[in-house]
């Protein structure tokens, strides 16, 4: 008797062994968060797929990326063919860094990092200056194929600007030294801008803030304080608007877009200098840059230009 209870205790040991090994190998298939194919929501052509096997496809617009690139080798560039790119990828916490090389070539193309929110991937790279390698330079979400992708994030962010302010602004995140930020009663942080153009904020900087219709822009009225919501145009969609706007003669108009609104740029994409002599300081970390001003208006400007072009006349004023 006690020998068959031992010989059941141990099978029920291996059992419950191969059982904790089997969930641990299927935890390690499926623990790579990259796998799988994530398209962009604002063009079908436009995609990453990670396989397995490491292998990873980009298709911008339709076409696969890098493809055939002038390269940087040593002091001058030269063309090269990446081929089919392969990948490999380490996680830091909530983010998923990984860089891409050519299969024909093995040379490093690009660095990025991404950040999974279930069905949706957002995705950045860094600028590879001196001195600023840490500085996200583009970021853009993708879904999961064959999901339904909120069409906005749970991440919002209201800006207030002061009315009668026109041009760019420019949010620093994450700063020792910065404004706390105000919660609304949803919990959702509040920047008030009234420093002028520039802003530091203790915020820290998330890659929802700039893709996802994350803001919403407020215009307070100096002399009575009432608040007007305005138009704004999240990164990914003002880029698709400007390339809609380059491509075609006849480009159709809301109302909201000859009335003021807020264009984001993105993260660092003004020089680094210029933002040091714009804060007087030295800044690390990530800055948001937006213009608020007419669409319409830009409109007219592109249309001026190419008439300008047209007759090879200089530019005027």
């Amino acid at each position: 008797m006690k020998g068959d209870f031992c010989l059941c205790k141990m099978l029920v040991l291996l059992a419950i062994s191969f059982a904790i090994l089997s969930c641990g190998s299927e935890d390690h298939a499926i623990s790579n968060p990259l796998l799988g194919k994530w398209v962009s929501p604002y063009n079908q052509d436009t995609y990453w797929e990670f396989t397995s096997g490491k292998n990873v496809n980009y298709q911008k617009d339709g076409r696969e990326w890098p493809g055939n690139i002038e390269y940087m080798v040593g002091a001058e560039y030269k063309s090269t063919t990446f081929g089919p790119l392969f990948y490999k990828y380490q996680k830091s916490k909530d983010t998923i860094k990984f860089a891409t090389f050519g299969s024909l070539n093995n040379l490093d193309w690009r660095k990025f990092a991404a950040l999974r929110d279930k069905n949706i991937l957002y995705i950045w790279n860094y600028k590879t200056l001196p001195g600023i390698e840490n500085h996200i330079d583009e970021v853009s979400y993708f879904c999961l194929d064959g999901k339904t992708c909120p069409s906005q994030t749970s991440r919002k962010i209201t800006v207030v600007i002061e009315s009668g302010l026109e041009g760019a602004v420019h949010i620093a995140f994450n700063q020792r030294d910065g404004i706390p930020p105000e919660f609304d009663q949803d919990g959702n942080p509040v920047i008030i801008v009234n420093q002028g153009t520039i802003h530091k904020t203790q915020l820290p900087w998330h890659p929802a803030y700039m893709t996802h219709n994350a803001f919403d822009f407020v215009v307070k009225d100096c002399e009575t304080g009432a608040l007007t919501d305005i138009n704004d145009w999240g990164h990914d969609a003002y880029r698709k608007k400007v390339f809609d706007m380059s491509r075609s003669d006849t480009v159709t108009f809301k109302s909201t877009d000859y009335s003021l609104s807020a264009f984001s740029h993105g993260f660092n994409q003004y020089g680094r200098t210029d933002l040091d002599y714009e804060f007087r300081e030295y800044l690390s970390g990530q800055v948001a840059s937006f213009s608020f001003d007419y669409l319409w208006d830009r409109y007219k400007y592109k249309e001026y230009m190419k008439k300008v072009k047209a007759k090879g006349e200089d530019v005027k004023g």
